[in-house]
């Protein structure tokens, strides 16, 4: 297949060009993936990094991901648009963010997900719901549980599964299951980390938000 794809960023600075077939697509939800997308998922074509040409500045922001691997995420320093992802683990392949991409062979990249996912949207969050109608929305959160659970699984010491995990028993109103999962982090994190104050935040919140009125 003869690929035709090019992309960049909003103001135009930096611009790309991919020569080969893409070799995966995915949706991240992982807690950095939410903060580059506004509290949502981001779309990622991954290429072999030899296939990708660059032209422009761009600026990188390192970090540590919870399996150890160092990070690298690419972005305009002008307009702030998020171009790149790749781990040193893996330099051979490299991740473009879909929403800059453009070109024959990238129609529709995530575009089943956000069609489906527009709905859901459109739905109050099921802890802005009033208690008696928690039950009926468990459903929704069915799924999420089955893999969070899995993950701890697989890796009882997971930081982010943890935190996941907490934030959804917050949005079907149990508060005792998040706490167990809060007090597990504390053990994780004795210097604090960013899931074990991410979920703490979550947790004081809804605290906050259903403490019972005063009897008259």
């Amino acid at each position: 297949m003869n690929m035709q794809i090019a992309g960049g960023c909003l103001c135009k600075a930096v611009r790309y060009r991919c020569t080969a077939q893409p070799i995966t697509t995915r949706v991240c939800w992982c807690r950095l993936c939410q903060y580059l997308g506004s509290g949502n998922a981001t779309v990622n074509v991954c290429f072999a990094s030899e296939a990708v040409s660059v032209e422009g500045q761009m600026t990188d922001y390192v970090s540590v991901a919870d399996s150890g691997n160092v990070m690298h995420r690419k972005f305009c320093p002008t307009c702030g648009t998020q171009l790149f992802s790749s781990a040193e683990a893996r330099p051979h392949l490299l991740f473009v963010r879909a929403e800059g991409a453009r070109g024959r062979g990238l129609e529709g990249v995530g575009r089943p997900f956000f069609q489906g996912c527009a709905a859901r949207c459109r739905q109050p969050r099921p802890a802005e719901l009033p208690r008696l109608l928690v039950p009926a929305n468990l459903r929704r959160h069915e799924l999420a549980f089955k893999h969070y659970q899995r993950a701890l699984e697989i890796d009882p010491r997971h930081k982010g599964a943890h935190e996941y995990i907490g934030e959804a028993y917050l949005e079907i109103g149990d508060l005792a299951s998040a706490e167990r999962h809060l007090a597990i982090l504390k053990s994780l994190c004795p210097l604090s980390c960013e899931q074990l104050e991410d979920l703490q935040r979550e947790v004081v919140a809804f605290r906050q938000n259903n403490v019972a009125a005063p009897k008259r």
